[in-house]
């Protein structure tokens, strides 16, 4: 437990003005979307906040935190529900004061950051030297280190592939305090260029499908890969916040397509991606677009009802392109060959004079920053299956949830039976998906989301399917791939000696066994 003792030695190290364990401060660090409808014995303040500006800050944090056994959990932007404490005396070691963009290497297209760093600030930076990244679509307001370790998909990784592929040399705090770099890092003199050996790829230690959670230290530096920008080396914007939106660059030229089911969908996508089209092929949920757009529940319950993006959506789902200009004349001819398949699939290409709010959501898929606004207008935001596979297995993932969330459409949560959002990978060789739902800020949407998660995992493993796996997931479903979460624990235990490290994550020390789940059903 977080003593008396353990706080004033943490002040020693770290100074009195960045270690605070007053009420109304810790009490402002348990606010994320989440936190009003998690249950009262899930709801715990941090003990303490802490504000590191340095590794060595870092380091002397977690040491404190072994020698005198209290929990600790690395954060960032402080947006995902693993930010909140499992259980009473964590300390929250709190980011803000690493923020600095170390380096952008041009020539060789990369970026070294430290934790504060968000995807706004990198992107910024980076476009002037014509340089960017996919940003993911929980908003530019995250953390660029974090999104990368954690889940990273973004409306460019039908061109660049998942974001933490693009994670090159690491220097990250153990949980029993020693430094880890990884990659070129780890060699004198060899710089940030290269994230492999030598020996082991110790990346593997940071994240597989998703990310530790803050379960195996805290990362401090990381080396990220740039990829080329064709834009203006600013942004232009245009109206007045709340209603202020991002001028599309001429060099960029976004298409929304409709179908009229799921499988010509997924087939244009297909053929989108062997054709090598674009920089992103994402198919998008009619229910998200009003949500971005409004600025209240009474204004996203009037555009919903209205029906102007559903009906711009289809019943197979509205499909997003963005082409660019990467030499002149390429927009021209992609259009070209992306019309060829539309005919091809049944696709109907929206025309640009009737997009009308299009543009908005289209501006959002380059540098988002309303999603967070969609929470705020909706009330809650679940989300069901998460993970990836075949552009094919994501068409049999829309059936299966869509059946299984109809019956709380829309008692519960305020969505449509279409919700299925899908973005294209590497060219259309693997997809990930997510179920969206929002609902009500309230108890009866969370048990209900805890309901769904229940029976979206139970039939996941019937058909030997993975879907989300955060650490209460891992015991139910590890037994049935391959006795996963036993390696897992080996690794919490040998590199978390104290269990001081965001426990229960990525797995819990000790063994458990859900009261749904037996080995073998």
């Amino acid at each position: 437990m977080f003593s008396r003792v353990a706080y004033q030695a943490l002040v020693n190290a770290i100074g009195q003005e960045y270690v605070s364990d007053d009420p109304a401060v810790t009490q402002a660090y348990t606010k994320n979307f989440w936190f009003e409808s998690i249950p009262e014995e899930r709801q715990h303040r941090p003990a303490a906040i802490v504000l590191p500006s340095s590794v060595e800050d870092v380091q002397a944090i977690i040491r404190i935190a072994n020698r005198h056994k209290f929990p600790f959990i690395p954060t960032a932007t402080n947006l995902w529900t693993t930010c909140i404490p499992h259980g009473p005396g964590y300390v929250l070691i709190d980011a803000k004061r690493m923020d600095r963009i170390i380096e952008i290497d041009e020539k060789n297209m990369y970026a070294t950051i430290e934790p504060y760093v968000t995807y706004a600030q990198l992107h910024a930076e980076g476009i002037k030297k014509g340089l960017t990244l996919g940003i993911p679509m929980s908003s530019s307001q995250v953390s660029v280190l974090a999104n990368h370790l954690f889940c990273g998909i973004t409306g460019m990784n039908h061109w660049t592939g998942y974001q933490h592929r693009q994670i090159l040399a690491v220097e990250i705090v153990l949980p029993d305090g020693e430094i880890l770099e990884i990659g070129s890092r780890g060699l004198p003199n060899a710089g940030n260029f290269w994230g492999e050996g030598p020996g082991p790829d110790m990346r593997g230690l940071l994240r597989g499908l998703w990310g530790h959670m803050g379960g195996m230290g805290m990362v401090t530096k990381m080396t990220v890969k740039l990829h080329p920008w064709v834009g203006p080396k600013t942004l232009e914007a245009k109206g007045l916040s709340p209603n202020r939106e991002m001028v599309i660059p001429k060099t960029m030229k976004n298409y929304l397509i409709n179908f009229d089911n799921t499988e010509d969908c997924i087939e244009a996508m297909y053929q989108i991606g062997a054709s090598e089209l674009g920089t992103s092929c994402t198919r998008i949920t009619a229910f998200w677009g009003p949500c971005i757009m409004s600025r209240s529940a009474n204004e996203l319950h009037k555009l919903w009802k209205s029906g102007l993006i559903k009906s711009m959506m289809g019943k197979g789902g509205g499909l997003v392109v963005r082409l660019e200009d990467f030499y002149e004349g390429q927009i021209e001819y992609e259009e070209k060959v992306l019309k060829q398949i539309c005919e091809e699939t049944h696709g109907n290409m929206i025309p640009p004079e009737i997009m009308g709010p299009f543009d908005f959501v289209a501006g959002e898929l380059i540098r988002p920053g309303s999603t967070l606004r969609a929470q705020r207008a909706a009330g809650m935001f679940f989300a069901i299956k998460l993970t990836g596979g075949s552009l094919e297995w994501a068409k049999e993932t829309f059936e299966r949830a869509n059946a299984l969330k109809k019956d709380y459409i829309p008692q519960v949560f305020l969505d449509d039976d279409n919700s299925c959002w899908c973005a294209s990978i590497d060219h259309g060789h693997m997809a990930y998906t997510e179920i969206y739902l929002y609902g009500e800020m309230n108890r009866e949407a969370w048990k209900a989301g805890m309901e769904l998660t229940e029976k979206s995992v139970k039939e996941d493993l019937g058909k030997r399917f993975i879907g989300a796996q955060f650490s209460e997931d891992v015991d139910l479903i590890g037994p049935h791939h391959l006795d996963y979460h036993l390696i897992l624990r080996k690794f919490k235990r040998t590199f978390d000696p104290k269990n001081v490290s965001n426990p229960p994550n990525p797995i819990s020390w000790e063994e458990k066994e859900g009261e749904w789940f037996k080995k073998g059903d």
